[in-house]
């Protein structure tokens, strides 16, 4: 903890780094769209003009992530109180954040907002048309196949979306799972994989440039993390069509507040209970081969004012 004379040190410090950076630009808001690093949330929090506010981002459950995966966080919070507003990236991301740090010394409630993150549903359905990579078509051919996009991460939830997904498969075998994306979690992912004995039912395609023509295959888009900001990738599948579920927790529950796809319980039955729901007969859903029937009843991403859906 830092007293008095060392905080005005601080400051002195950030307003001099401030004007070296900026110089005379005269700025009415300045944002830190990261909010994940100490020193431009501290830069500017303490060295911004008189007169000029300052918003930070906050992207997901940020004391979730300080305790999972970011201690460095601990420096950012303690600027929070110094900022103007402070921004989540959906209603009930901000509602998390809030209960977390409205009640830090001198931090002020009304501060907290929210501001959605936005998609490009037309460059996604365009980047959609290109080909789908090497060996995915044939790999699937006959088959259910549902999948996730995400970075290979604990907070992701593979884990526990493969042990549900072996569950599917003991009702509807002609089911297989794609995971598109990289991360420190493979090695674990792979050696479960192994265990549950689904080395030929599971595709991890690595990070992929364009992961849409993926998306555009699948049957049923399942978001299966622990904790999320927003969900973007639920708002990507929608605009390709997809059905989606996801487990019901903060950010997922507002791009899905208007029934546009599936809320599931947090937990590995919860994801299993409800793919194994949605795979039945419908005039609605895609025949794949043999395989069992997904309703798909997202339909494209619309327009509308205030929400999630988007042109």
């Amino acid at each position: 903890m830092l007293n008095p004379r060392q905080l005005r040190l601080l400051d002195t410090y950030y307003v001099r780094e401030y004007a070296r950076q900026f110089g005379s630009a005269d700025f009415d808001v300045v944002v830190d769209f990261s909010g994940y690093a100490a020193f431009w949330t501290a830069l500017f929090a303490r060295g911004r003009p008189a007169g000029t506010r300052c918003a930070v981002y906050l992207h997901n459950d940020m004391d979730r992530e300080l305790r999972s995966r970011h201690p460095q966080l601990a420096k950012v919070f303690e600027q929070y109180p110094l900022c103007d507003a402070l921004v989540s990236v959906s209603d009930s991301l901000a509602t998390v954040n809030r209960r977390r740090f409205a009640d830090a010394p001198y931090q002020q409630a009304d501060r907290f907002h929210s501001v959605d993150n936005c998609i490009d549903p037309g460059f996604i359905r365009t980047r959609a048309g290109q080909a789908l990579p090497d060996g995915l078509a044939g790999w699937r051919e006959g088959h259910v196949l549902l999948g996730t996009v995400g970075r290979l991460s604990p907070e992701k939830g593979h884990r526990r979306l493969l042990d549900a997904f072996a569950r599917v498969r003991n009702s509807h075998p002609a089911t297989k799972l794609v995971i598109v994306g990289e991360g420190p979690e493979r090695p674990v992912l792979q050696q479960r994989i192994a265990e549950l004995g689904l080395e030929n039912d599971v595709m991890l395609t690595g990070a992929l440039a364009n992961p849409y023509p993926v998306m555009r295959e699948l049957d049923l888009f399942v978001l299966s993390s622990h904790y999320e900001g927003q969900g973007i990738v639920l708002l990507e599948a929608m605009t390709l069509g997809k059905p989606v579920l996801s487990t019901d927790i903060p950010g997922p529950q507002s791009v899905l507040a208007d029934g546009a796809g599936r809320l599931v319980p947090d937990s590995t039955d919860g994801l299993a209970d409800g793919i194994c729901a949605l795979a039945r007969p419908s005039r609605r859903g895609r025949r794949v081969g043999r395989g069992r029937l997904f309703a798909t009843g997202a339909g494209p991403v619309r327009a509308r004012r205030g929400g999630h859906r988007l042109t």
